[in-house]
């Protein structure tokens, strides 16, 4: 199954479903949510079994066509993006940490 039913059956059909407000910093579609919105998106694909890894090799491997090199080293920039949001607000009762 494609990656992106994966993410609409935990998500529903959903605008968000390709996954490019959470893997690309420089897409339009990254301006749609906040990082707390980014990591609520993921965190369901997690806990509905999905696994992050696999989720942004289907992502880079899509995309490699239409952004090349960029899909994989955009990947890393947004995750490291979310993630540094993750860890910080971590002091404030994340409910991603607990």
């Amino acid at each position: 199954m494609h990656y992106q039913e994966q993410v609409e059956k935990v998500l529903g059909t959903h605008q968000h479903s390709s996954l490019r407000t959470c893997f690309d910093p420089y897409a339009h579609e990254w301006s749609e949510t906040t990082l707390p919105q980014k990591a609520a998106i993921l965190h369901k694909c997690v806990t509905a079994g999905l696994s992050i890894e696999h989720l942004v090799r289907e992502y880079q491997f899509e995309y490699s066509e239409l952004k090349g090199a960029y899909a994989v080293e955009d990947t890393h920039i947004a995750l490291a993006a979310i993630l540094n949001h993750v860890f910080l607000a971590a002091n404030a009762e994340n409910p991603f940490l607990k």
